[in-house]
C-alpha cells in the first residue's frame, strides 16, 4: 500500500548523525548567568535565574558525554527548572542529568535532541525534553531559544505551553533504559520527529508524553496531580514517530498511568512496547495514539511481540487504549490489548480509521491452532498471537472494543476477540464494528466463554454497507461454560457474503454461535439487502457440535438465527473437504441450527422477497441427541426456488428439518424433528432438489407446510416426509395451483412405524411425466 512505504520512508529521514560531544556552555542572556562547574565526569549547574518557584537556565550548548553527570544544583524550594539553548547545536546526553529537591525539569533545543545509550535520570519531578522554540507562561511570557532577551525580570508563572517552529529538530532515544522519572510523574518528548530506537521511557503510574508538532503551540495541563498535554486542543500540524527494536514506553503501576502518542505518521514495530498496566489497587490512566494519517503496529519475530496495552493485572480497573487516525495498520506479530487479567475491570478498546483499517495477521494456520486450544480447553487469557484482544479473566467485567473505520479488512490469520475466562461471574465485552465495507479474509472475529467458565459473553454486532466472510473465516461468540453466549448481529444496507470454504480447513467458513457447555447460546440476526451463500459458507447456531471430525454432545440451548434480506437470499455450492480434518466430506452452503446435545436446537427464520437455493445450497433444522430440533420457517414475499444438485458430491438442494442425520450415523437422534413451514405466492421446487421433513433415528418427523399461490414441482423435484423409527411426518400443502411434472413426486415414507399424511388443498392439480403423490407405511 502507498501509505506505508510513504511511512517507512518518512521515518528513515529522522536519524541524525552520529553524537559530536561537546560540553555543557552557559550563554550570557539572562540578568543572572548559569554557572557551570567541571569536576571530574560531573558538570555542576549554579546560578541561573530565580523568579518566585521557577529557576531560569540559558545554555549556548548543552551536552554530556559518556558517564557524565549534569547536576542542577538548585535550591530545594524550586518548582520548575527552565533551561534553553541557544547556540544552534544538537544536544547529545550520554549521561546522567540530576537535580535536588522535588523540581520539574524543562529542557529546550530547538536543533535537536538525541539520548544514547547511557542516558539517565536522576529527578524526582517531571521531565519534559522539546525541541520547542519557547516555552509559554501563563502572562504571556516566552522562554525563547530562539529569540534569546537578556529579560530584567523573569516571570514567576507556572509553565502553560510549548511553541514549536517551522522546523523543529528531532529527539532520539537510542538504547537508553534510563530515561525514568519518579512514580507519578511525567515524562515528555515533544519535537519535530521522534525515533526511539531501542530506548526505554518510563513513568511509573505517571504519564508519558510522545508528541511530533511542527509549526504549532501545545498547552500544558495538570491532570489529577499529573502535568501533561492537553489533547483537546485543536493541533493539525505533526510529524513522524517511530519505534523500533524493542522500545519500550512504559507508564505501568499500583495505578496504570496515561500514554498519549501524538503524531502524523506513527510505526510501533520491532518487538516494541507501550504499555499503562494497572498492577495494583489504584485505576487506571488512558493509553491514546493519535495519528493525523497513519498508524501502524507490526511485529516479524514471533518470538518478539509488538504490543499496545492497557490491561489491568491487579485490583484497580485498566484504562482506555484509544487509536484515533487516517489508515491503521496492525500486522504480524503485534497485538493491541485493554484486557481484564486480574479482578478489576477492563477498559475499552477503540479504533477510529477514518481511511481505512487493516488487520493481516500471521498465517491462516494460527488461526486453527487458536480455535482448537479454545474448543479443547487449552486456551489461556495471556494467548495473544496476534491482533485485538479485550480480555476478561478473573471476575471483574470487561470493557467493549469499537472499531470504526470506512473499510475494514481482516486477512491472513488476523484475530479480533474478546473472551471471558476463570469461574467467576464476569461478562466479557462486546465488538461493535461500523464501517461502509468489512472484508474478512480468513480470520476470526469473536469473543464467547471458555471452558469451564460462568460469565456471559458479549455481543457481536456489525454495521456496514457490505460484509464479506470467506476464506476459513470465522464470527463467533460461543459459550463453553455455563454463561449465555452472546448474540451476532450484522446489519448491512447492501449486501452479506459469506463464502468459501478451504479443502483443508477444520471448520466452514462462517457465523457461528454454538453452545458447547451449559449455557444458552446466542441468537444470530442478520438484517441485509442481499445475503448471498457459496461455496461451502455456513451460519450456525447449534447446541454441541462437530470440530475438526470431533463430536461435542453437551450443550445448553441452541440460539435462534433469523435473516431478513429486503432483495433476496442467495445460496448455492458445495466444497468437497478432507474427511480427516472435516467429518462430512462435503460441506453445503446455508444456514442451520442443530443440537448434538439432550438440549432443543435454536430455531431458523428467513424472511426475503426471493429465496434462492442452487447447486447443493441448503436450509435446515436437525437435532442429532435427545433435544428437539428447531422450526424452519421461510416467508418470501415473491418467491421461493429451490433447484438441482451440487456438483461436488450430488448433493439435492434442499429445505429439512431432520430428526438424525445421514451424515452423521454415529449419532442416534432420540430428539424430535422441527417443523417446515413456507409461506410465498410461488415456490419451485426442481431438477432433482427436495423439501424434506425426516427422522432417522427415534425421534418424529416434523410436518411440512406449503402456504403458496403457486407450487410447481419439476425434473426429480420432490415434497417428502421420511421416518425410520419415529412417528411419520405430515404434509400440508394450500395452494391455488399444484403442479408436479416430469418425475416429480409428494410421498410420505415409513419404514418401521406408521407414515405420516399428505393433506392437500388447491384449486388446480397436475401430476404429468410419472410424478407421483404416495403415502407408503
Amino acid at each position: 500500500m502507498k501509505w506505508i512505504a510513504s511511512c517507512l520512508l518518512g521515518i528513515g529521514g529522522l536519524a541524525l548523525n552520529s553524537p559530536v560531544f561537546a560540553q555543557i556552555v552557559p550563554d550570557t542572556t539572562l540578568p543572572n548567568n548559569s554557572l557551570v562547574t567541571p569536576s571530574g565526569n560531573t558538570f555542576t549547574i549554579d546560578g541561573g535565574t530565580t523568579s518566585g518557584g521557577n529557576l531560569f537556565h540559558s545554555f549556548r550548548e548543552f551536552s554530556l558525554p559518556t558517564n557524565t553527570e549534569a547536576f542542577f544544583n538548585n535550591a530545594v524550594t524550586i518548582d520548575n527548572i527552565i533551561t534553553r539553548v541557544t547556540g544552534g547545536q544538537i544536544s547529545n546526553i550520554d549521561g546522567l542529568i540530576r537535580a535536588k529537591g522535588n523540581a520539574n525539569l524543562f529542557l529546550i533545543n530547538p536543533s535537536g535532541i538525541i539520548f544514547g545509550p547511557n542516558a539517565q535520570l536522576n529527578i524526582r519531578g517531571s521531565f519534559f525534553a522539546s525541541t520547542a522554540n519557547s516555552i509559554k507562561f501563563g502572562d504571556n511570557f516566552e522562554f525563547s531559544a530562539t529569540n534569546p532577551q537578556n529579560t530584567a525580570l523573569l516571570t514567576v508563572s507556572v509553565p502553560i505551553g510549548l511553541q514549536l517552529g517551522t522546523n523543529p529538530g528531532n529527539i532520539v532515544v537510542r538504547q537508553s533504559t534510563g530515561l525514568q522519572v519518579s512514580p507519578n510523574q511525567t515524562i515528555g518528548l515533544i519535537g519535530g520527529n521522534l525515533l526511539l530506537e531501542g530506548g526505554m521511557v518510563k513513568a511509573p503510574s505517571g504519564r508519558i508524553e510522545l508528541w511530533s508538532v511542527v509549526n504549532s503551540p501545545v498547552s500544558i495541563v495538570t491532570r489529577n496531580a499529573q502535568l501533561g498535554i492537553d489533547t483537546a486542543q485543536p493541533t493539525t500540524n505533526y510529524g513522524d514517530i517511530q519505534l523500533s527494536q524493542q522500545a519500550i514506553a512504559d507508564a505501568s503501576g499500583v495505578g496504570g498511568g496515561a500514554i498519549a502518542i501524538f503524531g502524523r505518521r506513527i510505526s510501533i514495530g520491532e518487538g516494541s512496547q507501550v504499555l499503562t498496566i494497572t498492577q495494583g489497587d489504584q485505576p487506571g490512566g488512558n493509553l491514546t495514539i493519535r495519528g493525523s494519517e497513519s498508524v501502524q503496529v507490526t511485529g516479524a519475530n514471533p518470538s518478539q511481540f509488538t504490543v499496545v496495552a492497557s490491561d489491568t493485572t491487579g485490583t484497580g480497573a485498566g484504562g482506555n487504549l484509544t487509536v484515533e487516525t487516517g489508515q491503521f495498520l496492525l500486522q504480524g506479530t503485534a497485538y493491541l490489548s485493554a484486557s481484564n487479567l486480574g479482578t478489576g475491570k477492563g477498559g475499552n478498546l477503540t479504533i477510529r480509521a477514518s481511511q481505512g483499517a487493516d488487520l493481516v495477521g500471521i498465517g491462516f494456520n494460527r488461526v486453527e491452532q487458536f480455535l482448537t486450544a479454545i474448543l479443547l480447553g487449552q486456551l489461556r487469557p495471556s494467548d495473544r498471537p496476534g491482533g485485538l484482544f479485550v480480555i476478561t479473566a478473573n471476575g471483574a467485567p470487561a470493557g467493549n472494543m469499537t472499531i470504526e473505520t470506512s473499510s475494514l479488512t481482516l486477512r491472513d490469520g488476523a484475530i479480533v476477540f474478546a473472551p471471558t475466562f476463570g469461574n467467576a461471574l464476569a461478562v466479557s465485552g462486546n465488538i461493535n464494528i461500523r464501517a461502509n465495507s468489512v472484508d474478512i479474509v480468513g480470520s476470526i472475529v469473536g469473543n464467547g466463554t471458555s471452558l469451564g467458565s460462568q460469565g456471559a459473553s458479549g455481543n457481536v454486532t456489525i454495521n456496514a454497507d457490505r460484509v464479506t466472510i470467506r476464506d476459513g473465516s470465522l464470527v463467533g461468540s460461543p459459550t463453553l461454560g455455563s454463561g449465555r453466549g452472546g448474540d451476532i448481529a450484522i446489519d448491512a444496507s447492501d449486501f452479506v457474503e459469506v463464502s468459501r470454504t478451504l479443502p483443508d480447513a477444520f471448520a466452514p467458513t462462517g457465523i457461528f454461535n454454538n453452545t458447547f457447555g451449559t449455557g444458552r447460546g446466542g441468537d444470530i440476526r442478520i438484517n441485509t439487502g442481499r445475503l448471498i451463500m457459496r461455496e461451502g459458507g455456513v451460519i450456525g447456531a447449534n447446541s454441541g457440535g462437530v470440530v475438526a471430525s470431533q463430536f461435542f454432545t453437551f450443550g445448553g440451548n441452541g440460539g435462534n438465527i433469523t435473516i431478513e434480506a429486503r432483495d433476496s437470499v442467495e445460496l448455492s455450492g458445495a466444497v468437497a473437504v478432507s474427511p480427516e480434518r472435516q467429518l462430512q466430506g462435503i460441506v453445503t452452503s446455508g444456514p442451520g441450527t442443530t443440537t448434538f446435545s439432550s438440549s432443543p436446537a435454536g430455531d431458523l427464520t428467513i424472511r426475503t422477497r426471493r429465496l434462492t437455493l442452487t447447486d447443493g445450497g441448503g436450509i435446515s433444522t436437525a437435532t442429532v441427541g435427545a433435544g428437539s430440533g428447531g422450526t424452519l420457517t421461510i416467508e418470501a414475499s415473491e418467491s421461493v426456488e429451490v433447484i438441482g444438485k451440487s456438483q461436488v458430491g450430488g448433493v439435492p438442494s434442499n429445505l429439512v428439518t431432520a430428526s438424525g442425520r445421514i451424515d452423521i450415523p454415529q449419532l442416534v437422534a432420540r430428539g424430535n424433528g422441527g417443523n417446515l413451514t413456507i409461506k410465498t405466492p410461488t415456490l419451485t421446487v426442481r431438477d432433482g432438489a427436495t423439501l424434506d421433513v425426516r427422522s432417522f433415528g427415534v425421534g418424529n418427523a416434523g410436518t411440512l407446510s406449503v402456504m403458496a399461490d403457486a407450487i410447481r414441482l419439476q425434473n426429480g423435484g420432490s415434497l417428502n416426509a421420511t421416518t425410520f423409527a419415529g412417528a411419520g411426518g405430515n404434509i400440508e400443502l394450500r395452494s391455488r395451483s399444484l403442479q408436479l411434472l416430469n418425475n416429480s413426486r409428494i410421498s410420505t415414507d415409513a419404514r418401521n412405524t406408521d407414515g405420516g399424511n399428505i393433506d392437500i388443498r388447491t384449486d388446480t392439480l397436475a401430476a404429468l411425466g410419472n410424478s407421483d403423490i404416495t403415502a407408503n407405511a
